[in-house]
């Protein structure tokens, strides 16, 4: 993007800017309202000075900026200071917007930006805003400046540089209380405020988006409002009242907003989709859900998956923490590289590459949920390949003709309803999102709590053991669950009630036979591996890697993803070795095919046992006896004096954890546990079978019984030589 559109994006943040102060800046409202004083003439020219003084937006020894412009302060030889007028047209800084330093570990070219909001008079004498960066100043009276292409009318000859030191003067000043001829303090007249580049929860209390005064950087989302607000709500009460389908999209809406702040953790992003032909209304349900915070209308809060995969990106970037909208993304279902890219979509993005160069880069993040429609099944799209179980955990998938969870009139005798909700919804939208923006602020905490309950209810019912070994699919599901505590805030309980209902119908559907679970014992182990899996991930630049760290194919089609990796392993430890922050080394022992392929080992110091517990909650003493169930820990195992002390190790001696693929533990056990049924469940039917033929009702003859145990695979006459 060049300059100029950087500046065109930097104006933005002026728009609809609530400038009222905070109560600990000490400011009212009239030390910083820059409005006209009436002044129709001045008397004499002792009160015309006094008046210029007291009146000005600024005044020093020097120079004055007034609403009838710029001011230089002559001293006469003979007789007494008084004000020259040097310019009609005034031009104040009111406003220093710094962005923020922000955690994501991804640089952008807006970091460390400042820009000054300047009120000026234009050519048509009304009071405009406008947002210079640092050139912007230094070249604000020129002909070309941002201010006179905003019909600001620019100084003449000699003037100019007046202007201009009166100005830098009042932007340097501005800040605090200053002095004025009249030997009166005034206050300070410039507001101080942090500006972000990214969009999603910047702080515990703010979630923007691209129209957000605090916003400085230069992707352009489509938030906004319209209409009233109680039709939004009633409208969407309605629509709930109709589809089962429905609730569940809006909840899993709702609950997307709590994503990077309250599932800070999280580092997966998961799928909604809604799967079968078209024209049955899933374009509709996606319509519904985007009036949330913006229109419904295609190509604003909703895009087509059609578009590149870059696109794709950037709008998942954009709509950072929340929902993001894909309709029909069927051309995507077609793609040779399916599973890859719904992993990258579901990771969160922040893929390792490089450039041209051999440069290493990490481009756009996120961390929300995808809401998603298909002619075609994603979970069909996905069957056989091997990341088919890592996509099911993170994707939940509903059929258009599921009659139990349907959308609005199945037999699409709707008598017109269908048209005049959505008629309602493209005149009345986007007042929800502050709503639930507000409620998740407030109720944080509570929030957090009801989500760790929900997905404890499911990791723990004995009916839904499918959950227990796929602990991303619980927590996906209590996500869901979460956003109908959130809807019962914003549309009451009636709403939150019948959403619940629908989400318990999608629940029951994974009860599962006897045969087919995992104990809870097993699945805290799964767990904590997942857990740690998880941790690995979110900390790759602060770890050391062996031989292999993931990154996904280069450019350089002569480059082999052998060699891409070795080089991101390489790269990642430089990285963490010059920050001085290695807090575990990693050993991959092959070629990794997505981010969760562990296969290899791992080594914690101190700051990283530290770290571990404070970021992912996970005790390093806990997750040992984990894997110690499962044979994967090393417990003396011995390292060079060398690396001891590249790792920060107290002892040549300490723990080595093995590390598996999740899927081929998973597996194991499931298989295990299986074999161990069917086996028992085989024998107590042949023994049944035998035993019922020679019952105290028939001829009890053992030789039969002997002879007929033969014919299965098992030897019985253990058990009848039993003493």
């Amino acid at each position: 993007m060049n300059r100029e559109n950087t500046e065109m994006e930097a104006e933005k943040l002026l728009d609809n800017m609530d400038l009222s102060l905070d109560d600990e800046e000490q400011q009212s409202d009239e030390d910083t309202t820059l409005t006209h004083p009436e002044i129709d003439a001045f008397d004499n020219a002792k009160l015309y000075d006094e008046r210029i003084t007291d009146e000005a937006f600024y005044a020093s020894n020097n120079y004055a900026i007034h609403p009838k412009g710029f001011f230089k302060r002559i001293y006469p030889k003979d007789g007494n200071p008084y004000w020259k007028q040097i310019h009609n047209y005034f031009a104040i800084p009111y406003l220093k917007l710094s962005t923020a330093k922000q955690g994501s570990g991804v640089k952008t070219l807006e970091a460390n930006t400042g820009y000054t909001g300047v009120r000026f008079l234009n050519n048509d004498l009304e009071v405009n805003e406008v947002a210079l960066s640092s050139s912007d100043r230094a070249e604000f009276t020129s002909s070309k400046s941002r201010l006179t292409l905003n019909d600001w009318t620019p100084p003449a000859g000699s003037d100019r540089s007046e202007v201009y030191k009166a100005f830098m003067e009042a932007a340097q000043a501005g800040y605090e209380p200053h002095v004025r001829p009249n030997g009166k303090v005034y206050p300070a007249f410039i507001k101080r405020m942090t500006g972000y580049t990214q969009r999603g929860w910047v702080t515990p209390d703010l979630h923007i988006r691209s129209k957000h005064d605090l916003y400085v950087g230069k992707v352009a989302t489509q938030s906004e409002k319209k209409g009233d607000p109680e039709i939004q709500k009633e409208t969407t009460r309605e629509i709930i009242k109709h589809s089962p389908a429905v609730r569940i999209f809006l909840a899993g809406t709702y609950a997307s907003y709590t994503k990077g702040r309250i599932c800070i953790s999280d580092e997966f992003c998961p799928i909604v989709n809604y799967t079968g032909e078209g024209e049955k209304g899933k374009s509709t349900t996606l319509k519904i859900c985007a009036a949330t915070e913006g229109s419904p209308a295609k190509g604003r809060m909703i895009i087509e998956a059609i578009s590149s995969e870059v696109g794709v990106e950037n709008f998942a970037t954009a709509y950072n923490h929340g929902p993001v909208f894909l309709d029909e993304i069927d051309e995507l279902l077609r793609t040779n590289d399916l599973p890859q890219r719904i992993m990258r979509l579901t990771n969160g993005g922040g893929r390792v590459i490089f450039d041209k160069d051999n440069t290493f880069k990490q481009p756009n993040v996120w961390n929300g949920m995808f809401f998603t429609t298909s002619n075609q099944s994603l979970r069909q799209s996905v069957k056989g390949d091997g990341k088919e179980s890592a996509i099911l955990t993170r994707l939940i998938e509903i059929d258009i003709h599921d009659p139990d969870l349907h959308i609005f009139f199945p037999d699409k005798n709707d008598g017109g309803k269908v048209s005049q909700w959505m008629s309602k919804l493209s005149e009345n939208y986007g007042h929800i999102y502050d709503e639930i923006i507000a409620y998740i602020t407030k109720n944080a905490d509570e929030l957090e709590q009801k989500l760790a309950d929900f997905e404890s209810e499911l990791l723990t019912t004995e009916e839904l053991r499918y959950f227990k070994k796929n602990r991303r699919s619980a927590h996906t599901l209590a996500l869901i669950m979460l956003g109908a505590e959130i809807m019962e805030s914003v549309l009451g309980k009636e709403s939150a009630m019948l959403t619940h209902e629908a989400i318990n119908i999608y629940k029951n559907k994974y009860a599962q036979d006897i045969n087919e679970q995992i104990d809870y014992a097993d699945y805290k182990y799964i767990s904590h591996i997942e857990r740690l899996y998880e941790w690995i991930n979110a900390n790759k630049g602060m770890i050391s890697w062996s031989k292999f760290a993931y990154a996904e194919q280069s450019d350089d089609i002569n480059e082999s993803i052998s060699r891409t990796q070795k080089k991101a392993a390489q790269t990642l430890t430089n990285n963490a070795t010059h920050r001085g922050s290695v807090l575990a080394e990693v050993k991959i022992n092959r070629v990794m095919e997505h981010a969760d392929d562990f296969d290899g080992t791992i080594v914690f110091n101190a700051m990283g046992i530290k770290h571990l517990k404070q970021h992912a909650q996970l005790d390093f003493n806990e997750l040992c006896q984990s894997l110690e169930k499962l044979g994967m820990v090393e417990h003396d195992a011995k390292f060079t004096d060398k690396k001891k002390d590249y790792l920060g190790l107290s002892t040549t001696r300490t723990v080595r954890l093995t590390l598996k693929p999740i899927d081929e533990l998973s597996s194991t056990m499931f298989t295990t546990k299986n074999t161990v049924l069917v086996n028992d469940s085989e024998k107590t039917e042949g023994q049944t079978e035998i035993l019922n033929q020679n019952n105290a009702d028939s001829e009890f003859n053992i030789n039969k019984i002997l002879e007929a145990s033969a014919q299965y695979e098992e030897d019985y006459s253990a058990y009848f030589d039993r003493t």
